[in-house]
């Protein structure tokens, strides 16, 4: 059907503007699920595939069976991704849509189908990452359809992951991936101080990472902790699940190098356990609030600022 035809099919002015701008390249999701209801289509059939970015490299069929026993998820073919046999992508296609009661427990205990269906990815050279991206989903039980954030799992070349795009040498065989390497840079803490916190946010980030992460979780476990409670609690802004994690971290280091009373204090219930801390809700304002800055090379609070916001907010809870 030419573009011209399908005007035709869109007799009101609004509806034939959304065609014109699909026909310019300029489409909107709204043009899109417009466009997608009237031809009874699916409306991710007609949105161009994309890498998302950042991705989380899920080597072993453990952590691919940990992801999916948390989140739902889509397989992704994007332009530019490697050339996969179809049987691996519709093998793994069959294992996302299954219903959440069927994968919650593989965490614990991943499927043996699964297993063998990463031995044989990992044997043709390649690796699964997952990430968040955009697609049409379907509330229940209305029936609406909308654009919304999901979990996206793609392939990838192994020795790509391994050696990160080539910034390690090629004989790298392990997973070796450490704390973020960006410089702390005028540009990367303008970055990081663009999205805005309030307590509560920080609060529920912290509750969720407390609740699910396990004393004897090394630090793998504990990264995939952080990860899935940024998604969970800002599941529509990944530059707040992002830096999140960052500010909470900058309120540990602030916290170990500076004294913090009456703000943050040892808790009185264990006060031999140097880890367990008080920490008041005007420390969680502040941490909301305060504009991160280079601290010996690292993400950090500037101790007098911090300390001003904690008198500023603590009026609130007093």
């Amino acid at each position: 059907m030419s573009w011209d035809n399908l005007l035709f099919e869109f007799p009101l002015d609004d509806d034939a503007r959304h065609v014109a701008d699909l026909k310019a390249g300029r489409a909107c999701l709204d043009a899109i699920h417009v466009v997608s209801a009237e031809l009874g289509l699916d409306p991710n059939d007609l949105m161009v595939q994309q890498r998302v970015t950042p991705r989380v490299p899920l080597p072993h069929h453990t952590d691919l069976a940990l992801w999916l026993s948390r989140m739902d998820a889509v397989v992704s073919q994007p332009e530019g991704a490697p050339a996969v046999a179809s049987g691996l992508v519709n093998r793994l296609k069959a294992l996302c849509p299954l219903p959440y009661e069927k994968r919650r427990d593989w965490g614990d205990r991943p499927p043996s189908e699964l297993e063998a269906l990463n031995q044989e990815i990992r044997f043709a050279g390649l690796m699964v990452c997952a990430g968040m991206g955009t697609r049409f989903v379907q509330d229940l039980p209305n029936g609406r359809i909308r654009p919304a954030s999901v979990s996206v799992l793609e392939f990838d070349w192994q020795v790509d992951v391994l050696t990160q795009g080539g910034q390690l040498e090629p004989e790298n065989t392990f997973m070796t991936i450490g704390p973020e390497r960006d410089p702390v840079t005028p540009e990367w803490l303008a970055r990081f101080n663009k999205p805005r916190f309030t307590a509560s946010d920080l609060l529920r980030y912290s509750d969720m990472v407390h609740e699910t992460i396990g004393e004897d979780d090394d630090e793998k476990d504990r990264f995939m902790t952080k990860v899935f409670a940024g998604i969970k609690v800002f599941n529509r802004d990944p530059e707040k699940a992002h830096s999140a994690p960052v500010r909470m971290e900058a309120l540990s280091r602030l916290i170990k190098n500076e004294p913090m009373e009456p703000w943050v204090r040892k808790s009185r219930s264990k006060p031999d356990e140097e880890d367990t801390l008080m920490i008041s809700e005007a420390a969680f304002e502040a941490t909301a609030r305060c504009e991160l800055v280079d601290v010996a090379g690292k993400p950090g609070f500037d101790r007098q600022a911090f300390y001003m916001l904690c008198v500023k907010h603590a009026r609130k809870y007093s």
